[in-house]
């Protein structure tokens, strides 16, 4: 909510406004437009009559060239999804509205799970839009391409976060696919040259041509990092001050966890009292998969490490607080 100073005079009033500064910019994929402009509406009861007064935001973007219709609502979809991951909120705007080559101006109406979310107020959203206002469009762009270089290492994140309730076990193996799909985006799957040389010599003590060959594809994979490894790689590139003896245990209760799932289809069977929290790891893991888009996306290491000192991410600290994977932070500095 913005208030706006007001004069008032004999026969009426005046409001001074600052407008804000509309941003405009252009990249490989095409022209992007936030623009903002003054909303109006009157209201009259028995005991007083008012005026209220919002400023409307309007995202535009126009590819670099034309595009269907279905590709249409595809950049819809991740226009609303950037703005999800921005503001960490699952609402989604109304339909959106396009231009078409002949010059008529439509609506696009078109398959999609709607949440029933009410829009973000700005002191909940994630990242507050003062701080990354100079540089949103490049945000933006940088959101087309990792969406598209990463795919479901960015997707399986945003599947948990589309108004869809599911179980506790569905969504812990979303956020874990999600993060070793980003892992393997980011880092690989290269092998050590080590692993390799161990390799061609155990390979090479096996006479039999096809003992050889059918071991050689049972190993095919095996040096592959671990699950614990991917998630722990990704963590420490985080601007967080993780206590390292406690990451390396959350990221192994992470890997045992997914292979008693994937197993024994429950978590009983693990003694772990932490592992089968699994709730808590869920929390953890989604405001961790949460920072690393951002972080990926262009977002500053500061204003990441600001917001979690922040009550944005209270929900975050206050998880990772309680499995001691981070210290506890005294000074709630307000954003």
């Amino acid at each position: 909510m913005i208030f706006f100073p007001i004069k008032t005079f004999k026969r009426g009033f005046s409001i001074k406004r600052e407008p804000n500064r509309d941003l405009r910019a252009k990249g490989e994929h095409g022209r992007i437009a936030l623009c903002h402009h003054l909303s109006a509406r009157s209201f009259e009861d028995q005991d007083s009559k008012g005026l209220f007064l919002n400023e409307v935001s309007n995202l535009n973007f126009t590819p670099k060239k034309a595009v269907t219709i279905d590709e249409a609502s595809r950049l819809n979809e991740l226009v609303q999804d950037f703005l999800s991951v921005l503001t960490g909120s699952e609402y989604r705007s109304n339909w959106p509205s396009t231009s078409f080559t002949n010059g008529a101006k439509g609506t696009i109406h078109y398959f999609r799970i709607k949440s029933d979310e009410n829009r973000p107020e700005e002191h909940r959203c994630s990242i507050p839009f003062r701080a990354i206002e100079s540089n949103f469009c490049s945000l933006f762009f940088s959101w087309l391409t990792n969406s598209k270089e990463h795919g479901p290492g960015i997707y399986l994140y945003l599947s948990t976060k589309r108004g869809v309730r599911a179980y506790t076990e569905q969504r812990f193996f979303s956020l874990i696919s999600g993060l070793e799909a980003l892992h393997r985006s980011t880092f690989g799957d290269q092998e050590t040259d080590s692993y390799r040389t161990k390799l061609q010599r155990i390979l090479a003590d096996v006479k039999e041509a096809n003992d050889r060959k059918w071991l050689q594809k049972r190993l095919k994979n095996a040096g592959a990092p671990s699950l614990e490894t991917r998630l722990r790689q990704l963590f420490e590139t985080l601007p967080i001050d993780f206590r390292e003896d406690r990451l390396n245990k959350f990221c192994g209760n992470c890997a045992r966890a997914r292979n008693t799932l994937a197993h024994y289809g429950h978590i009983e069977k693990d003694n772990d009292p932490e592992t089968q929290k699994i709730w808590r790891i869920n929390e953890i893991l989604s405001g961790l998969y949460h920072l690393l888009i951002l972080s990926k996306i262009g977002v500053d290491k500061d204003i990441i490490k600001d917001g979690l000192r922040s009550f944005r991410f209270y929900s975050l600290r206050w998880h990772l607080e309680q499995s001691e994977l981070i210290a506890l932070i005294e000074k709630r500095r307000r954003p």
